[in-house]
């Protein structure tokens, strides 16, 4: 006889000598698949245990993929240090190299922001552009490691829409302070929220802008990190 999985040739016996498949189990297999009852009741089932899923209140905690070992420790460790490094320094430290490479990376998406929203031809739109450019970035990252169930690519797209949205808190606020150098070595006249607060009268007000955006920045962060360790913790899936 020939075994069915692997095709060893071999006398009749209970199992396959070399791959140890038990013949019963495939010959009980085989007929259940061709059984359409069956497959009707397992597809029901199958259907009937998503649906249970979908609509318990622990979906969002519950269909996460595993990570990898450490991945999240980790992660969540370089959290902590990037906030711990922003507080002691600000969002702009030009004398710190992570932080820098951080704002660079924030800038190139500022200026391309820019560049996509001036396409709908309206000047205050692509103003804003580059700022929405640099928070809507890691916005997007994060939808997709969500979609993907990516434990870490969420936290950490979460963590970088806050740490972007500081960025453009220290724009906000140099909009009254000008001093902030302008790539190109432009001036105020190009000073991109200076423009904007100007155009919508906010000057009475852009101070409490400033803390509002300041708040959602590191509430964002430190929720994306305090999530980021729970899942750590007990390496929920």
């Amino acid at each position: 006889m020939f075994c069915p999985k692997c095709k060893k040739e071999q006398t009749s016996s209970d199992s396959c000598i070399q791959c140890g498949v038990v013949f019963a189990k495939i010959s009980s297999h085989q007929k259940n698949s061709q059984d359409p009852s069956k497959s009707k009741i397992s597809g029901e089932n199958s259907s009937s245990h998503l649906r249970s899923q979908a609509d318990s209140p622990l979906f969002f905690e519950s269909r996460w993929n595993p990570p990898a070992p450490y991945a999240l420790e980790a992660l969540s460790l370089l959290m902590a240090l990037l906030m711990v490094l922003i507080a002691s320094k600000g969002i702009f430290a030009p004398d710190s190299f992570i932080l820098m490479i951080v704002h660079n990376i924030n800038l190139a998406f500022h200026e391309a922001g820019h560049v996509i929203f001036g396409i709908f031809g309206n000047e205050n739109l692509t103003i804003l552009g580059g700022s929405l450019g640099q928070v809507l970035i890691p916005v997007v990252v994060a939808g997709s490691f969500f979609l993907k169930r990516d434990i870490a690519g969420f936290a950490f797209g979460l963590f970088w829409m806050g740490e972007s949205l500081l960025d453009v808190a220290l724009y906000m606020e140099d909009a009254r302070l000008l001093q902030l150098e302008l790539i190109g070595g432009l001036g105020m006249e190009a000073h991109d929220w200076r423009n904007l607060f100007n155009h919508w009268d906010l000057w009475r007000v852009d101070r409490q802008i400033v803390s509002i955006t300041r708040w959602i920045s590191w509430l964002g962060m430190l929720g994306a990190c305090l999530w980021l360790v729970r899942k750590a913790k007990f390496q929920v899936s």
